[in-house]
């Protein structure tokens, strides 16, 4: 056999050992190489995953959550697809109550209501076509085109790129559980197991649009963006919720190795690649390097069939938490293990492959070996992410340096300060703004209260305002209405009507006060400006007292009082505080041994 189709043999296997010097040449040293990068990236990836941990941004056991059961969910689809049926099943189990008795005429009742049921359904079929067509057609023309989704899907993912670059969150992560192209995500689970991730979405609410006018303002930004995040060794600088940086990074190198070992079949079985114990006049298949390419994107697109398994075995989704946790989280693990464990026996494989292949490979071929090496590397590390480069720098084109974001993505950006010659204005109408706020939020600063006043407005209470007050029984509300209201309006006025009345007693004093004077003594009430308890202070309008008659006294103030007077040759007098009636009093003063009954409302 003049080819290396029998490298997985017990005689291809024995070249490993027995041939010397192979694992020397260039193919095998770029296979070390290779191999100790993919061992610095797995200890990179775990570095990532053991950083996230530490900082509590994401824990496995955060997975058990609470989630909505599936019946509800069922049972409201069913509903909503069922109605047709629910209301063809209504009928017929109508007709066994509603049957009559003679089965004659109960077959021509039947008779007679399907075909006037026929015939109602042949006459509003034609008029139920034209509106459903109608309807149709307006749906079709409010229906986004297209070009108009793939702008939003476009505008979309620059605005994630830039977020994700920002934050340390992974695209996909923010995008299921942050925001998106349809907009919030209304109750994210995850945002309300993690008080940090739940952190990090508040700060997302601003990142999100200086991240949507950041990445559209320059071109050069968003390429140099996508060629970031997209790299696959930048990404797994970024947290992803749903799948561990190792597990990512592993992903990659298998990914790779895959590739390459599809390679080394595909010029095992095809022939191109000569064995080294070949012998010299076996014909070779020369290719070209347009079959070289081929044979390398085709080895890339075979190794995505395992790749699709090891990324079913490595995501992690949410679960409903139930009493053990325990067994949840070793269940969990056991998932994690038979991940690594089928991962490895795939890398293993791909090795073994691999090995046999370079060291059965001649040396006149080897250059062709590395061109697909080469191939399959700078596509992983190098094609990819130019390519989304391309993408994204086209789509900017099209849309333009400074697209309106669509409604439905819900960025607020009333919070940033813009930038433009047309907006001296607006920002001189804001500053404005802001200077009367700041006015505002001083003088509501100055209302506060020091502890001295709190301590004399409570000495005040029960003695010189609400005089009924009891810490035992008197509520806040009691104390606002009674007390805080009434000391507040100090500058406002109010009228009063005084009643005093007649009795005995006061008769007799004033008969007394009245044989010892020749003139009769008068009762007077006058209002005391500013008037304090046993002090006369200024005097204004005084009324003469009329018993059981109320007198009206306006103009009074909280700082004012009442003077109850009676003129005599040595004037009795008694001022009042308003503090001690504001609220209405019924009761007596004593006026020197005149005793006064009055009643202020």
């Amino acid at each position: 056999m003049s080819t290396n189709a029998n490298m997985l043999s017990a005689e291809g296997l024995r070249e490993i050992v027995e041939r010397e010097g192979w694992f020397w040449r260039p193919p095998a040293l770029m296979m070390w190489l290779l191999l100790l990068g993919s061992v610095l990236l797995l200890v990179f990836g775990c570095r990532q995953d053991a950083r996230v941990h530490s900082s509590g941004l994401w824990r496995d056991e955060f997975f058990l959550a609470d989630m909505p059961t599936k019946d509800g969910g069922l049972a409201s689809l069913g509903s909503l697809c069922g109605l047709s049926k629910q209301a063809s099943e209504s009928q017929p189990s109508q007709d066994p109550a509603e049957e009559p008795k003679n089965p004659g005429m109960s077959s021509q009742r039947s008779w007679r209501a399907r075909l006037g049921k026929s015939s109602r359904f042949l006459s509003w079929k034609p008029s139920a076509n034209l509106s459903s067509l109608s309807e149709a057609r307006r749906q079709l023309l409010r229906a986004p085109t297209l070009a108009s989704r793939l702008r939003e899907r476009l505008l979309c993912q620059n605005t994630l790129w830039e977020a994700a670059r920002r934050c340390g969150l992974h695209c996909s992560s923010i995008e299921m559980h942050v925001w998106g192209q349809k907009g919030w995500v209304q109750g994210s689970v995850a945002a309300q197991k993690s008080p940090q991730l739940k952190e990090l979405v508040m700060a997302l609410d601003e990142v999100l649009p200086q991240s949507f006018l950041t990445i559209h303002a320059s071109r050069w930004h968003l390429i140099g963006t996508a060629l970031f995040t997209m790299h696959p060794v930048y990404e797994l600088s970024m947290c992803d919720l749903h799948m561990t940086a190792t597990k990512r990074a592993k992903i990659v190198v298998d990914c790779i190795l895959g590739s390459l070992s599809f390679v080394a079949l595909f010029f095992s079985v095809d022939g191109t690649a000569v064995a080294a114990r070949s012998p010299s006049e076996c014909p070779l298949q020369q290719g070209t390097l347009v079959w070289y390419l081929f044979v390398a994107f085709f080895s890339v697109l075979l190794s995505f069939v395992p790749r699709s398994l090891e990324l079913y075995l490595a995501r992690r989704s949410f679960v409903p938490e139930s009493r053990d946790h325990a067994r949840q989280l070793r269940t969990r693990r056991h998932r994690d293990a038979g991940f690594w464990v089928f991962s490895t026996c795939l890398a293993l494989l791909y090795l073994l492959v691999i090995i046999a292949f370079l060291a059965n490979l001649s040396e006149a071929d080897e250059w062709k070996w590395m061109f697909t090496f080469w191939v399959v590397l700078l596509r992983k590390l190098f094609i990819v992410p130019v390519l989304a480069c391309l993408v994204s720098g086209l789509g900017s084109v099209a849309v333009g340096t400074a697209p309106e974001p669509p409604k439905k993505f819900g960025l607020d950006f009333s919070s940033l300060c813009d930038g433009g010659e047309g907006e001296g204005d607006q920002k001189s109408q804001k500053s404005e703004g802001q200077g009367a706020w700041a006015e505002k939020v001083q003088e509501l600063a100055g209302r506060g209260l020091t502890i001295r006043q709190l301590l004399e407005f409570y000495a005040m209470l029960g003695r010189e305002v609400m005089e009924h007050f009891s810490p035992e029984e008197s509520t806040t509300h009691d104390v606002v209405r009674q007390a805080i209201i009434p000391l507040s309006l100090h500058m406002k006025r109010r009228r009063f009507e005084v009643v005093i009345h007649e009795t005995a007693a006061c008769k007799k004093a004033l008969d007394a006060l009245r044989s010892a004077s020749a003139p009769a003594p008068a009762l007077e009430i006058c209002v005391a400006k500013k008037g304090l308890v046993g002090e006369r202070g200024e005097r204004a309008v005084s009324y003469a007292v009329i018993w059981d008659e109320a007198i009206l006294v306006e103009d009074l103030c909280l700082d004012d009082g009442l003077l109850f007077r009676v003129s005599d040759k040595e004037e009795l007098s008694l001022t009042v505080a308003a503090t001690d009636f504001w609220q209405g009093f019924k009761g007596p003063f004593q006026l020197d041994g005149l005793e006064l009954h009055v009643t202020i409302l």
